[in-house]
């Protein structure tokens, strides 16, 4: 695609100014996510937070893009992406809870528990992959689809 022929530097920059667009976005006071109603929406606030959804997810595509290039990177990623079904069942036991164990101590940066919640999305369902590898079927396709394959 048209990425995998653009220089690496160019996408770093593309991520860098999206992931920086991204952190003003959300340090701003005055913005709405694009899908949320609330009273306090507006015009620029709305406008905002699509330039925040815009620029996120250039930083993750070209993040993607980048991390494909470097071997050790786009395997790491790939053994990830073949646990996205356990990860997508089990994912918001551990976000949830590591979300509301900050709220239940008083615990409150947005960002903080944002990042944490979000690693722990991630990494809790792979940790119970693991430790429930005697009970296969937990976490696997089901076999009428693990025989048709990919859609």
């Amino acid at each position: 695609g048209i990425l995998g022929r653009l220089p690496a530097a160019m996408l770093a920059l593309v991520a860098t100014t999206g992931v920086l667009l991204l952190t003003v976005v959300a340090a701003s006071r005055h913005v709405t996510l694009p899908t949320v109603t609330d009273g306090a929406r507006s015009v620029s606030s709305i406008a905002l937070g699509v330039a925040g959804s815009v620029a996120g997810v250039a930083a993750v595509v070209t993040v993607a893009a980048l991390a494909a290039r470097w071997r050790a990177v786009a395997g790491g990623l790939a053994a990830v992406g073949r646990q996205s079904l356990g990860i997508y069942l089990a994912h918001i036991i551990f976000a949830a809870g590591t979300r509301e164990a900050f709220e239940f101590v008083g615990f409150t940066d947005f960002m903080t528990v944002m990042v944490a919640s979000t690693v722990a999305g991630i990494m809790g369902p792979l940790a119970l992959e693991r430790a429930t590898r005697r009970a296969p079927w937990l976490f696997a396709t089901p076999r009428e689809l693990a025989r048709k394959g990919p859609m």
